[in-house]
């Protein structure tokens, strides 16, 4: 969830990374992370002094199990929504389990201390481009969303509540794809898995990508 721009840009995000360098290891992990001023500052998890936990029986940072390409699949599910009583951004996952809130106190009128504006969703990777060329990170499974099912990572059910409290799907709204020979994006709809879409590449690994 996002609103303003340029420095004023303020968010409260959530959702699952390989990092490595932070996290020490290769798998993937639950996180959240908020900015008050386009990333100036902000931080993740439970890093600084921001996100008030209310439910200790969620780890933030924890690992998540993995999809096995092919196999079972696996799904969460990740909410934020604003308190109009309080202000307060809450988290919820797995459809109702409450874990905390950023408070209203960290946001202006700029941003998101009335409400928000835009979501945005989706896939992303460092690209340092060691070497001058394009990082060989897998995004998602590392197969290109043509794959389908089982086999390219995907998103579903991508809705968002208005200010009147009605639960309405999102249209595409703007796709931004850096390069789809590295990595590539294909949205859809159908009444099961509402607004959806598949993603993911090989980057470098892939020959066409530059």
């Amino acid at each position: 969830m996002e609103r303003g721009s340029g420095s004023n840009l303020e968010t409260v995000e959530a959702g699952w990374q390989v990092f490595p360098n932070r996290n020490g290891d290769a798998q993937p992990h639950f996180f959240i992370y908020y900015t008050p001023d386009n990333y100036s500052t902000g931080c993740y998890d439970l890093t600084c002094p921001a996100f008030i936990q209310t439910n200790p029986g969620i780890t933030i940072g924890m690992t998540l199990a993995s999809s096995i390409s092919g196999g079972l699949q696996q799904e969460g599910t990740i909410a934020y929504w604003r308190d109009p009583a309080t202000g307060h951004w809450w988290l919820a996952v797995q459809g109702n389990i409450t874990v905390g809130y950023y408070p209203t106190t960290l946001f202006d009128s700029n941003g998101i201390k009335n409400l928000a504006n835009r979501i945005t969703y989706g896939g992303e990777i460092v690209d340092r481009e060691t070497g001058g060329k394009h990082t060989g990170t897998d995004m998602g499974s590392g197969n290109f969303p043509e794959a389908g099912y089982a086999l390219a990572a995907y998103q579903r059910s991508i809705q968002y509540m208005d200010t009147a409290g009605t639960i309405i799907d999102v249209n595409p709204g703007t796709i931004i794809v850096t390069d789809a020979q590295c990595y590539n994006i294909v949205h859809n709809f159908n009444p099961a898995w509402r607004r959806h879409f598949y993603f993911g590449g090989r980057g470098y690994n892939n020959p066409a990508c530059e």
